[in-house]
């Protein structure tokens, strides 16, 4: 039997999940990170070497930020009561605590995601022997004749991997990556600690706040630079208790800049650097776009104004649905409101499924056909002048290894 339209939006796991993504915002970030970006990305690749490639960056990016975010909130929640700093979890209060567990996990997540790019390029590097773009989008290399004794020989053509020389440089440039990537965690974490250490006190007359309490230290009201700096503070960390608790702009400051920036600077070569520029502009402008797209269509529109007016105690006056009164009113309300309330449920499952398919398309597979098209047409261009001028133009970009191989 089909699955109709009306079946999944009363099936109570996806009225569950719908309640969830509007409720708890850990589960939507997540949830929508994996099904509607990561995985979509990895599906939409050319080759098995760039899935693999993809794969490993995207899942990476989101385990270790989550994982960070999560496990590293926790650690902090526990060293700040042992130390007696509490986190005040109302917004605009401007606590110890609060900003010593921001100051402590922002650097590290930030650095984490700037760190990324370059451990997948070394892992790539390693597991497939190429290191440009050019060969990793393409079927280049895969040839049944292999070199048997390479130890990228599944991946590659003999000419890639002819010599130990050439291995050899392979080689470095996965040690370089390596490194590279450990060093700017590693300053990351430093970063943090000295955060922690000048917002929890321990730095003396160097501390960001006065003694025990919760006001800004006396001399930055000598300099005039208080309230500035309070502003500051209350824009860049979290907002209460909870890591988790970031707002759109802590998102794109956090993960969509470092994460971008350093995509483009860990690029193999000028097909990649402006795959990545493509990815990047298209993460900022649309990044609010779903939600505003979808609650601007004058279908749902029109239907949240309609369905306010009949359920008053379950929406605001903007037409906003309260998806944990309905949650507590399941099975209490009359026969008649019960019937309502199941048809607005349904509604309101509609619009989030349109808005994750929303997000999945503008974010994910709107740019991925695009790049995959427009480096399409840059490679015939590419071919046709190795043609016409009988020698290859191609030339990866160098970072930090100096063979011109690189």
């Amino acid at each position: 039997m089909p699955l109709s339209i009306a079946t999944l939006l009363s099936n109570p796991a996806v009225r569950q999940a719908s309640y969830l993504v509007n409720t708890d915002k850990s589960f939507k970030a997540v949830g929508v990170e994996v099904l509607g970006i990561n995985l979509p990305r990895i599906l939409l690749t050319r080759t098995t070497r760039e899935k693999m490639d993809v794969a490993v960056c995207e899942l990476g990016n989101t385990v270790g930020f989550f994982g960070l975010l999560w496990g590293g909130g926790a650690l902090v929640d526990k060293l700040l009561k042992h130390n007696g700093l509490n986190v005040i979890n109302q917004p605009g209060v401007l606590s110890r605590g609060r900003v010593a567990k921001s100051l402590l996990l922002i650097p590290p997540l930030f650095a984490f995601m700037a760190a990324m790019p370059f451990i997948r390029n070394a892992y790539t590097a390693y597991s497939s022997g190429t290191t440009n773009f050019k060969n990793l989008i393409t079927r280049q290399g895969q040839s049944p004749n292999r070199n048997p004794t390479s130890f990228a020989s599944a991946f590659l053509h003999p000419a890639e991997v002819a010599n130990q020389k050439e291995r050899g440089e392979v080689m470095a440039k996965v040690r370089h990556d390596l490194m590279l990537g450990r060093d700017i965690f590693l300053v990351g974490t430093a970063l943090g600690l000295l955060g922690f250490g000048l917002a929890s006190g321990s730095m003396g007359r160097f501390s960001l706040f006065s003694g025990s309490s919760n006001r800004l230290n006396p001399v930055f009201k000598s300099w005039g630079v208080d309230r500035s700096l309070k502003k500051m503070l209350n824009g860049a960390c979290f907002r209460g208790s909870h890591a988790n608790e970031m707002t759109d702009a802590h998102a794109l400051a956090y993960w969509g800049l470092p994460c971008y920036a350093a995509l483009i600077a860990a690029s193999r070569d000028a097909f990649e650097v402006k795959e990545q520029l493509l990815k990047m502009i298209n993460f900022n402008v649309m990044f609010m776009m779903p939600g505003l797209i979808v609650g601007g269509l004058p279908y749902f529109k029109n239907q949240s104004v309609g369905w306010a007016k009949k359920l008053p105690g379950f929406y605001s006056p903007e037409g906003q649905f309260n998806w944990k009164a309905w949650k507590a009113s399941t099975g209490k309300g009359t026969e008649l409101s019960a019937g309502l309330l199941k048809k607005a449920v349904a509604f309101e499952t509609r619009k989030t499924l349109a808005q994750f398919a929303a997000t999945t398309v503008l974010m994910s597979v709107f740019p991925a056909l695009l790049n995959i098209w427009l480096t399409r047409q840059r490679l015939k261009k590419y071919h046709q002048t190795v043609q016409s001028e009988g020698f290859e133009p191609y030339e990866p970009l160098r970072r930090g290894v100096g063979s011109p191989k690189y």
